[in-house]
């Protein structure tokens, strides 16, 4: 799996996030990472990353857009 699970301490109580690679920046060749945080547990976490794996790998994946509606309705 291209990817990892951490463990975090909140004030909340204990939260995990995930790390997953997207692959390379084609300028310079260094890898990318994706952070997403926040889940209430290990087994949500588990859950998410394998989903996000599986699209990367089946080139799926859609990086989140800043695009807003009215940029969107220009283009």
């Amino acid at each position: 799996m291209r990817g990892s699970i951490v463990k975090r301490e909140t004030k909340k109580g204990v939260v995990y996030d995930i790390v997953f690679d997207v692959g390379r920046d084609p300028l310079t060749g260094k890898r990318k990472q994706k952070r997403m945080r926040g889940f209430k547990t290990k087994k949500e976490a588990e859950a998410k990353l394998a989903e996000m794996v599986t699209q990367v790998e089946r080139g799926t994946y859609l990086e989140p857009s800043k695009t807003t509606v009215g940029e969107y309705l220009q283009e």
